[in-house]
């Protein structure tokens, strides 16, 4: 029997967890699971029925030791015995049990350092001082390690222990020393104990975290296990922007085998629907002089590397070089070598009005004006080609000028070219002090909405002032973009002080005193409640408005006071907590929380999704749950980089699906636009588009500094009052299709062509034009007939016949007279102003059969599946409907290419009678 057989789940399984199981039921000589669902979803559930079907002893790992706490507490969703979960579950690695819940870190702990390794560790570092030309020789550069060493034993210390990691992963990666060399004593006899215990199931939780060391030291593990399963289980999936660290994941874990999206689970009723929402601020007058100051020096120092004749001649020389005077060859090849430096260059010259040789070939992308961009590629060419080559000292002079004012900007011009790190413009906009005052302005309209239901939590990258913002001392408050600054700003407000908002970082805990009597009482009760062990007590803080939170006491610690906190929000004793991500993201869960104020800087995938993931819980006391989540965008028109959180935004929602919210009649007249398409709200899309269908376009089509911030941003704060329509869209519980496909979008005024008719609407206008007029006179010349001649008599009918024939003439001619001009307009618009639908459609196959030509699309996809939607707003969508994800993917990034700048490239599109639907109209084609 097996040493689960007492195990059951005590309630359903989801539609999506029977999937994951069943194929795990069929798929009987598979060793390795890879699962993708979001947070809330019930991966943990799955992880542990897989553990109750396999009924091999198991290990999971986890990555912080609340989840491994929740590992605990959802194996009593299979029991309702306490004494079974006690003997057959372990979270101490000294104690193995049937199933043992561990973190990575106990397997991983590091060793001492092996002598050889350290050994070149140190040669590498020796290395990097020659190579910076800090030390001239090895000689010199093994002095300097030696004073180090003597001087500064914690700097000597830090530098050999960085390189010493960089070694061993070299070491690891390339699999000439086994993971175990690197570990501690004790974590070696863990895995000696894990396998003599026959272990046969290993879950590896949040495993989207195994990249590098980890990833190394499991591989290790797995090995020494014989026929054992795998299953790794996250809410997303690394970037594989990363090659060698994705390769390190996928070797691990295999690729996926089933996939959930979060949409899919919300769709389902078992997460929360949500919205996607943003508010826009500018930076402070203080944080704008700055910027100010900052584009001033690059502008100044730009206009004196422009103004030379040094650099006029230079790219003169680039463009049109003695041995090609006319500028032709030289130009084509240039254009398509470097296209940046061609195009940057030959706007430059424009811009200034100097004359271009006529035979020169301009493309459209020339004539528009000079950007940031092409300042960049210009600058970086010229300082490197030009000015740090040159033997003129005043050149050189310009090369460092030149450098230091790009430093601000977080660009550096290196040999490899321009590199790009985080400025200090980019700071200023990231943790600006006007994004205090957006948070509050957001809290006081959700509360407002929800009253008392309210749950918020405004999450920061970190507690207070970090390194990297010291240097900005006297522009950025000391505790710029800080949980703790946002917090006093809140505690401060009348209004959302009243949600008794509580600070909770990894150090301390602040509240609010006027919260202080409501909060008491909720101590005691979790107290008693718990049964824990500790002391606590206010302190005063510098600021009267609040007070610290310690204790003291066998069972005080982050983790108590975390649960503790957690509780009380959940039962709204205090509505808002302010923390940093590392303590209320990944591992975090409150089901109660309904609005997520995002004030981090992160933008990867797994970071995102995480975050998201806090607010979708499923709330037993409202069944009808919509959550907010906010970003708060910080944007300057006058910087020529303001746009760098708003690029974080967008980066940030790249990979984030959302549904598409209609456009109410007040937002069309703040906005000025006639709405979106009945086609897309409700549909659920990722990137900017599910926050702001209209912004989407926008930021795609038309310069940041020309954008109304405000007027999204007043849109979003109408939110909070939509939340029972916005789940009314949702359509939780009805059929959905989980098909992922990309969509090319449009503008109809931007195309080369304009009709209003398609061919067979414009034919059936010209018949009824024709027809109508010629009943018209044929009537007038009946009744002339029937007045002027009546009852003529029988040696006449011969004059009446050819009074007929000249009276039908004259009708014919009159009728085409008086519809001859009304015929053409309809005869251009249908056959020489094509109808834009007809041909983007046109276009679209013809894209279909090249991408089936050269292998990239399958050969079962038909033309019948290039869908062209027309949307209001004078828009058109063009897709592959019923493609795999991939094919739509690259018909969609493909279709864009073709209706982008042309360069060098050139399409024809063949149109031929074949593309009109009725053959009768086919004759009519010429």
């Amino acid at each position: 029997m097996s040493r689960f057989a007492s195990l059951r789940f005590r309630f359903p399984f989801r539609r999506y967890q029977r999937m994951v199981l069943d194929l795990a039921a069929e798929r009987t000589q598979d060793r390795k699971f890879h699962i993708v669902a979001p947070p809330g979803s019930g991966k943990t559930i799955i992880g542990l029925e897989l553990i109750r079907r396999f009924g091999r002893p198991a290990v999971v790992f986890c990555p912080t030791t609340t989840i491994q706490r929740q590992w605990r507490e959802k194996v009593g969703l299979f029991t309702a015995d306490p004494a079974w979960i006690e003997s057959h579950t372990s979270l101490d690695p000294r104690r193995l049990a049937d199933i043992n819940l561990l973190t990575y870190q106990v397997l991983s702990t590091p060793g001492e350092n092996l002598e050889f390794v350290e050994r070149i560790a140190l040669d590498r570092w020796v290395d990097d001082l020659l190579s910076s030309d800090q030390a001239q020789t090895e000689a010199e550069a093994r002095q300097r390690l030696a004073t180090l060493r003597t001087a500064n034993p914690p700097a000597y210390r830090r530098e050999v222990a960085k390189r010493y990691r960089r070694v061993k992963r070299d070491f690891l990666r390339e699999g000439k020393l086994a993971g175990r060399e690197f570990l501690h004593p004790n974590a070696r006899d863990l895995i000696d104990r894990i396998v003599a215990l026959g272990t046969g199931t290993v879950v590896l939780d949040e495993c989207h975290h195994l990249l590098d060391y980890w990833a190394f030291i499991l591989r290790e593990l797995l090995h020494a296990l014989p026929n054992v399963c795998v299953i790794g289980l996250t809410a997303t999936l690394p970037d594989p922007a990363n090659k060698r660290e994705y390769e390190n994941y996928t070797a691990l874990l295999g690729e996926v085998d089933f996939e959930v999206p979060t949409p899919a689970v919300v769709k389902e009723g078992n997460l929360a629907p949500y919205r996607d929402l943003v508010y826009f601020c500018e930076p402070s007058p203080r944080e704008q002089d700055y910027l100010h100051q900052i584009q001033r020096h690059f502008e100044g120092a730009v206009w004196q590397v422009t103004q030379e004749t040094a650099f006029q001649d230079w790219l003169w020389g680039l463009l049109f070089p003695e041995t090609d005077p006319s500028g032709f060859e030289n130009l084509a090849d240039l254009l398509k070598d470097e296209p940046l430096l061609c195009i940057a260059a030959v706007k430059y010259l424009l811009e200034l009005g100097v004359p271009l040789p006529l035979d020169v070939p301009i493309i459209e992308e020339m004539l528009e004006p000079l950007g940031m961009d092409d300042w960049l590629t210009l600058m970086e060419n010229y300082a490197l080609r030009a000015l740090k080559v040159s033997a003129d000292p005043r050149l050189q002079a310009l090369y460092r000028e030149l450098r230091d004012a790009l430093l601000p900007f977080g660009i550096t011009i290196s040999e490899q070219g321009i590199r790009h790190y985080r400025s200090p413009g980019d700071l200023v906009l990231a943790l600006s002090e006007a994004k205090d005052e957006a948070t509050v302005n957001i809290l006081r309209a959700e509360a407002e909405a929800l009253e008392g239901r309210l749950r918020a939590v405004v999450l920061t990258d970190y507690e207070r002032l970090s390194a990297r913002t010291r240097r900005l001392k006297g522009i950025l408050d000391p505790d710029a973009g800080s949980a703790v600054r946002v917090f006093r700003r809140l505690v401060a407000d009348p209004v959302t002080g009243r949600l008794r908002p509580v600070l909770v970082t990894g150090k301390m805990v602040l509240v609010g005193a006027r919260g202080r009597a409501l909060l008491e009482g909720g101590i005691r009760r979790w107290m008693a409640e718990q049964g824990a062990d500790f002391q606590w007590e206010w302190k005063e803080t510098e600021n009267e408005e609040v007070l610290r939170l310690v204790g003291q006491g066998p069972d005080w610690s982050s983790r108590t006071y975390v649960a503790l906190l957690t509780d009380l929000f959940e039962a709204g004793l205090t509505q808002c907590l302010v923390g940093t991500r590392g303590i209320l993201g990944e591992g975090w869960d409150s089901l109660r929380l309904n609005t997520l104020v995002d004030l981090t800087s992160v933008t990867t995938r797994t970071a995102v999704q995480q975050i998201r993931g806090r607010s979708i819980r499923l709330d037993p006391d409202w069944q009808r749950k919509v959550a907010h989540n906010w970003d708060v965008v910080c944007v300057s028109r006058e910087f020529d980089k303001g746009n760098a959180d708003l690029r974080r935004f967008v980066a940030r929602h790249r990979h984030t699906w959302g549904i598409v919210t209609p456009s109410l009649a007040s937002w069309r007249e703040k906005i000025g636009v006639r709405g979106t398409s009945r086609s897309l709200v409700g549909q659920i899309v990722r990137g900017v588009a599910h926050v702001d269908l209209h912004l989407a376009t926008e930021l795609a089509q038309r310069d940041f500094r020309r954008l109304d911030y405000a007027a999204y941003t007043r849109r979003s704060l109408d939110a909070p009052w939509e939340r029972e329509q916005v789940y009314e869209l949702w359509a939780v519980g009805q059929p959905y299709d989980n098909i992922a496909s990309s969509i090319s979008q449009v503008k109809a005024r931007d195309l080369k062509f304009r009709t209003a008719l398609t061919v067979q609407g414009a034919l059936g206008a010209a018949v009824r034009r024709v027809v109508g007029s010629a009943l018209v006179m044929g009537g007038l010349v009946w009744v002339h007939g029937a007045l002027v001649v009546p009852w003529a008599t029988l040696h006449a009918l011969p004059q009446v016949a050819a009074a007929a024939a000249a009276l039908g003439g004259a009708a014919a001619l009159t009728t085409l007279g008086v519809n001859g001009y009304g015929l053409w307009r309809v005869f251009r618009r249908a056959f020489l102003e094509l109808p834009a639908d007809a041909v983007l459609g046109d276009m679209g196959r013809a894209l279909l059969a090249a991408l089936r030509d050269v292998g990239l699309i399958g050969g079962d996809v038909e033309d019948g599946q290039v869908r062209v939607v027309e949307m209001e707003g004078g828009y058109y969508q063009v897709s592959l409907v019923g493609a795999a994800p991939e094919e739509s993917d690259d018909f969609a990034r493909a279709y864009q290419q073709l209706l982008g700048p042309l360069g060098e490239a050139r399409y024809l599109i063949e149109r031929d009678g074949a593309s009109l639907r009725n053959w009768a109209y086919r004759p009519l084609w010429f």
